[in-house]
């Protein structure tokens, strides 16, 4: 498992599978405690001590033992500037060499004109075939040659770098290679759980702090989407304070990198509050799909809170949440039903109702609730018919309090009634 996955796991309710693929908390938490490879690195290569550091800092933090955790974290910070700092300066020293104006911009070149200086051509072209065209493994392979102080450090440096942000990354660009170095003196993963503390110990004000420094560091993340994790955990903190113009920007900035908010979407988004207002949802349903997850918490809470506030944009952020949710139940019935065509919306909750794992996942991830939402955000702009249409299949259903209720109480409320919403439970 890499970093990126730790970093996203307590947030993420998984994929719905046939498998049991949805995670018990307990579980995740066993997960974290676990020693994995750090990311991109093979069993060849050392375990950077800044990884080490972090890993025992999560098992600090689930121990509870926090003041350990917060030392742990913030020795995984020094070690990593540290590491990285050293690589970017010896980079640098390799990249004054007279070969490198004649190498332009590729690592590879630069390689295959200082290494001939240590290396032997027959040994070069040995390690150049047994490579397999792999710039790691070339370097792995010259770094057990007796080399020259200045390449031996830097080819170190180019494992270091290549290793944690991984070749399809860097590719064969010593611009690139430069860049991460540089980057990656900052270590966000450690700063994001050094805020968790500061979180959990009431330092409130600290861990905002420390969320945005993580942020601003966003470009050394092992995955973009733990960009994503980070801006959530900032704008439930947010919304705790109270700070809702803040709450509301973090969501946006998640939304914002959907491809359905794309400004090349504008016509979609239309088309398809247009469908679910005035043609219902199964219709809508038949006719949409989104896949991309990272964007769906967001979704819900940005839906929730618009409605809240008897705001119109309520309709599509909360579509896109149950669209969202809806697809990925769909997509996991293909996987051992593949000629399987949605009926509806009564015939697809039977299905989850069903399955264990559908239904642990749209409790899990909010479904009942945003259904019952869509269908205020609906009433709410006056497409009372398709609010009704969601409401009638909530109604029926067992086991999902107290959404089944709050639709059956919005189904007997006269048209002019006022909505059931602001609510100040949950």
């Amino acid at each position: 498992m890499s970093s990126a996955e730790i970093f996203r796991a307590e947030h993420r309710p998984d994929t719905p599978g046939r498998r049991g693929s949805l995670v018990a908390s307990a579980l995740l938490l066993a997960t974290l405690l676990a020693i994995f490879a750090p990311p991109h690195c093979s069993a060849a290569e050392p375990v950077p001590a800044d990884w080490q550091s972090f890993q025992s800092g999560l098992r600090l933090f689930k121990e509870r033992r926090l003041g350990e955790a917060l030392d742990a974290f913030k020795a995984a910070d020094q070690q990593r500037a540290q590491a990285f700092g050293d690589a970017l300066r010896d980079i640098d020293i390799q990249m004054k060499d007279k070969a490198a104006a004649r190498a332009g911009d590729s690592i590879w070149s630069l390689i295959h004109l200082v290494a001939p200086r240590d290396v032997i051509s027959y040994d070069l072209a040995g390690i150049d075939q047994r490579s397999g065209g792999s710039l790691l493994e070339e370097i792995r392979l010259l770094l057990a040659k007796n080399l020259s102080f200045d390449f031996d450090n830097f080819l170190k440096a180019a494992r270091l770098v290549l290793s944690t942000r991984g070749e399809a990354l860097v590719g064969d660009s010593l611009a690139k290679l430069r860049e991460s170095a540089s980057a990656l003196r900052s270590y966000p993963e450690s700063d994001y759980w050094i805020g968790k503390i500061y979180l959990a110990e009431g330092e409130t004000r600290l861990a905002e702090m420390q969320f945005r420094q993580a942020y601003d560091e966003r470009e050394a993340f092992d995955s973009p989407d733990q960009v994503y994790v980070l801006l959530e955990s900032l704008a439930r903190l947010y919304r705790d304070q109270g700070k809702m113009n803040e709450y509301e920007s973090s969501l946006l900035s998640i939304t914002g990198e959907a491809v359905l908010f794309a400004k090349k979407s504008d016509y979609l988004r239309l088309a398809m509050e247009r469908t679910l207002s005035t043609r219902g949802i199964d219709t809508f349903l038949s006719l949409y799909r989104l896949d991309e997850a990272f964007p769906l918490r967001a979704y819900s809470e940005l839906g929730a809170f618009y409605l809240e506030n008897g705001r119109s944009p309520a309709v599509i952020y909360l579509a896109a949440a149950v669209d969202t949710e809806l697809s990925r139940c769909i997509s996991s019935i293909k996987e051992y039903e593949p000629a399987y065509q949605f009926g509806g919306l009564a015939e697809l909750m039977g299905r989850i109702r069903d399955d264990h794992d559908l239904s642990s996942y749209a409790a899990a991830s909010g479904l009942y609730r945003d259904l019952e939402r869509l269908g205020e955000a609906l009433s709410a702009e006056g497409y009372r018919d398709s609010a009704r249409g969601i409401w009638r299949v909530l109604a029926e259903e067992r086991g999902i309090a107290p959404w089944n209720s709050r639709s059956a109480e919005a189904l007997s409320r006269p048209a002019e009634a006022a909505s059931g919403y602001p609510r100040t439970s949950p």
